[in-house]
């Protein structure tokens, strides 16, 4: 009981960082929309997922590695911390060099160089930041990941208005922005070195080797997700330009809002189910792998079909009547969410056994058909093409890994636990159906009610579920 406390905890210090962050960096992107239009933020799209396809080998799947081998031993965090700055401090360096070498040969205009290459140092320092924050989780110490994390989205959106309300353009932005990474890149080693451990830098390169060989199916895991989900805003922006990918990155921003969600689970969840898996609990295993399954269930659900349906009120209320063309993309584009949600607690299933090289194999085959999907679409569908192509290739990931997880995972019961949340949602569409006319700001809230009490009514959750609730409430009310 008290390992599921624990993880609860995590869980939810997580989930509320990252909604805390998410929030904070929409709302940030909905003020770069608004004071600089469609195109620049088509450039900063643009920017980001073409430096985000080279973010495999400033993470090569460490944080993963760190989760699942650092939560089995925990003396081996100062050895881990001073081995892997080193290797990643020089894959960086080979990364920034990559992208700078590919600019020049792609003879880009000299403001999408300089914007991709400010977006490139912000890409390395993000990849340190999570690099630390990786060991507050595999130690299931979540608050200093949430403290370091809530300081950087403070940060980043008070000075981003501060830049925009003043008149300042795309590169300026970016440039503060980039000041405010390295900021909490330093916060985030001061605090790993003071709450955890001082990083052992006696390098011993068969001990870096060995690193490395652990980490190439994470790192494989890493560059087939990063190119199946940028890939397609990198497409768009060359075969259909700047105002189509702003379009598309307007919807696709909305439903980052919400990928937080599953990354969370997988910090909180992994090192409990590799201590599972090492001791042999294969009962706990599943039991924990089922549970992911159900509260990913519960929590997307409701999002995917609430704005779905609220699209269009959505869109207009954030962006404005210039991104009316997103309205489509967003309808379409959210239920990829879906399917992401249950690949995240795929992902954690095949990592905890050790199979995490099977996932890789099944990301590369969803990879593949979004591409031929994207080149197929896009030429006829521009920015819902890319929606489409993206739902699409999820939906097969989660299909090939389901029926593999099956073979491991046989007394998980995904149909049973799936059944009530569905009903309760079904409930809440047909509310949002028969209200559509009214006030979004007062349906959401209503809405949301609706299905909580349908999941209560339903009794959704069992004795344990909510005796664990029940305990930390407790707990948090004893600190007040």
């Amino acid at each position: 009981m008290l390992e599921k406390t624990t993880i609860a905890k995590n869980a939810g210090i997580l989930v509320m960082t990252d909604v805390v962050t998410r929030i904070l960096g929409a709302l940030l992107t909905i003020f770069i929309a608004r004071k600089l239009g469609a195109a620049n933020l088509g450039l900063l799209a643009f920017a980001l997922s073409f430096t985000e396809l080279f973010s495999f080998l400033t993470n090569f799947g460490f944080r993963n590695l760190i989760s699942r081998d650092v939560a089995k031993e925990p003396h081996k965090t100062g050895s881990y911390l001073g081995s892997i700055s080193v290797i990643k401090l020089v894959l960086s360096v080979l990364v920034l060099f990559l992208i700078i070498s590919t600019l020049y040969l792609m003879h880009c205009t000299q403001e999408k160089m300089l914007v991709v290459c400010i977006a490139a140092f912000i890409m390395v320092l993000t990849s340190f930041i999570d690099f630390f924050a990786a060991f507050f989780r595999a130690h299931q110490k979540a608050e200093y990941e949430a403290l370091i994390k809530i300081i950087l989205s403070f940060l980043r959106i008070s000075t981003g208005l501060i830049i925009l309300f003043l008149g300042y353009g795309l590169v300026p932005l970016m440039s503060v922005q980039f000041l405010v990474y390295l900021f909490s890149f330093a916060l985030g080693f001061s605090l790993v070195v003071k709450k955890l451990s001082k990083p052992d830098f006696n390098i011993k390169w068969d001990v870096c080797i060995h690193l490395i060989k652990s980490a190439v199916p994470f790192a494989m895991l890493v560059i087939v997700v990063s190119i199946n989900t940028q890939m397609g805003t990198v497409l768009l922006s060359f075969m259909k330009g700047y105002i189509a990918t702003g379009w598309f990155s307007a919807a696709q921003k909305l439903c980052g809002v919400f990928s937080f969600i599953p990354a969370a689970f997988v910090g909180a969840v992994l090192p409990a189910m590799s201590k599972f898996s090492q001791r042999s609990m294969h009962e706990s295993l599943v039991k924990t792998y089922e549970g992911t399954i159900k509260y990913l269930l519960i929590i997307v659900l409701p999002l995917a079909v609430g704005i779905s349906i609220l699209a269009d009120d959505f869109i207009l209320m954030v962006y404005g009547r210039e991104y009316i063309q997103s309205i489509i993309v967003l309808r379409i584009l959210i239920w990829s969410l879906v399917f992401s949600f249950f690949n995240y607690a795929c992902m954690i299933a095949f990592a905890s056994i050790n199979k995490e090289k099977k996932f890789v194999r099944i990301q590369v085959l969803g990879t593949l058909v979004n591409f031929c999907a994207n080149i197929t679409l896009i030429p006829l569908m521009g920015p819902v093409g890319v929606s489409i192509a993206t739902v699409f290739s999820q939906i097969i990931v989660f299909a090939f890994s389901a029926y593999i997880l099956s073979k491991s995972f046989r007394q998980a019961g995904i149909q049973k636990i799936s059944m009530r949340p569905v009903l309760a949602v079904i409930l809440m569409s047909f509310f949002l159906f028969l209200f559509k006319q009214q006030d979004a700001i007062i349906l959401v809230p209503l809405s949301g009610l609706l299905y909580g009490l349908a999941l209560f009514l339903l009794r959704t959750f069992n004795n344990n579920e909510l005796y664990i609730l029940r305990e930390l409430f407790r707990r948090k009310l004893a600190k007040f």
